[in-house]
């Protein structure tokens, strides 16, 4: 949603520890930098940079029950439970985007919020290991020398979107979703620490519409909340589901604009969709077109990843949004990404994975190996091989 950038910085050996934040702050131009025990935190926003006891929070916390407000400096009873009860309780009673750092028991714990959305990367340096939101600030700083890591490069070419800890240059790795890395004098481990199976629902309720009304609850928690903190919005919208659901949650914000962006063709031209919308929530709407300008297949849309993915045409529509935030002055950027995965159209083979682990070979399995060869378009043999992989 933001441009948030840190370093996470876990000092085995604290003696060059001065001279060392020095010299990334220096280098990198970063706002400001924060230590607890051996952790040091160094962000382009001190806003998003919360003090724990023992520890260092990056980016925005919520309490899981109770008002959608992140929490901050002020709420001390919240901290020190963080600091009293440690990931058990960042897991069980807090939500949000963000990376926290805890130093417990000898070890320090760093753990981004399960979901993905804080990215998080890093390189043991033996003295001191490194996490950070993006791998040219871990170039910026010093601490990451770029070369090409072949057997990395190789394995995100084959396992296509399959998410794995290496990249694609040489000495960094990704903290994935549901992961999280401790660090101790000698060494480091990842661990799992937390797995969207522990909410799955065996025993279904005889009531589907509860099941509506918790979702509905949840998505307006979750958008109300993470919106929260910023002044003004711009949100990207088709007209369709995932968009919609998103607008809806914010029909109370008024400092808001939308923005769909088409396509010369009918077929990608959905402003009739997002007019209607807009129309309803009595909301601003921008539209934009795709242009061809805006593609230099020179650069890729994902130069700031450490792996190959993306799009080349992503260049187009992100153009667009810049040239719509530029246009409304707007703080953050919001989206209905991700909802095809859950609502209705995912290009995924993991549902398969999911039949066959909680059936076997089964019946059940087969139909959905016959749906998502339905969906995608794909031959059976090529729906399995990708479930395989």
């Amino acid at each position: 949603m933001t441009n948030l950038r840190y370093l996470l910085i876990i000092f085995r050996d604290e003696t060059s520890r001065h001279d060392k934040i020095a010299e990334i702050l220096n280098r990198t131009g970063l706002a400001a930098s924060h230590s607890a025990g051996p952790i040091t935190a160094v962000v382009s926003d001190p806003r998003w940079l919360l003090a724990l006891p023992l520890g260092i929070a990056v980016g925005t916390l919520f309490p899981r029950r109770g008002p959608g407000r992140a929490i901050d400096h002020d709420d001390a009873h919240l901290l020190a439970d963080i600091q009293r009860y440690g990931e058990s309780a960042l897991l069980d009673h807090y939500w949000g985007n963000y990376v926290v750092a805890l130093q417990t028991s000898g070890r320090v714990y760093i753990q981004p919020d399960p979901t993905g959305t804080m990215p998080s990367y890093f390189v043991d340096h033996g003295s001191f290991v490194a996490f950070s939101s993006d791998p040219a600030l871990l170039q910026d700083a010093g601490l990451l020398d770029v070369a090409i890591d072949w057997e990395g490069l190789s394995k995100y070419l084959y396992f296509a979107d399959l998410p794995i800890q290496q990249t694609a240059l040489d000495g960094l790795s990704r903290v994935l979703a549901g992961s999280a890395v401790i660090v101790t004098p000698n060494g480091l481990r990842v661990e799992e620490c937390w797995s969207p199976w522990e909410f799955v629902d065996r025993a279904p309720s005889d009531r589907p519409e509860q099941y509506a009304e918790r979702l509905e609850r949840t998505v307006s928690t979750c958008v109300t909340a993470l919106s929260s903190p910023h002044s003004s919005l711009l949100l990207a919208v088709s007209g369709g589901l995932d968009s919609s659901i998103i607008a809806a949650s914010l029909s109370a914000r008024s400092e808001k604009a939308c923005l769909t962006v088409a396509t010369d063709d009918p077929s990608g031209d959905e402003r009739y969709y997002a007019r209607a919308l807009c129309e309803w929530l009595e909301t601003k709407l921008l539209e934009d077109f795709y242009s061809i300008d805006d593609i230099d297949l020179r650069r890729s849309c994902v130069a700031h990843k450490p792996y190959p993915c993306g799009r080349s045409q992503s260049l187009a529509y992100n153009a667009a949004v810049r040239r719509a935030v530029t246009a409304t002055g707007s703080k953050a950027v919001l989206t209905g990404n991700g909802g095809d995965n859950v609502f209705f159209h995912s290009q995924s083979a993991r549902p398969i994975i999911d039949r066959f682990q909680a059936e076997g070979l089964s019946l059940g399995m087969l139909r959905t190996l016959s749906e998502i060869c339905s969906l995608t378009g794909c031959s059976a043999f090529v729906s399995a091989d990708g479930r395989w992989r």
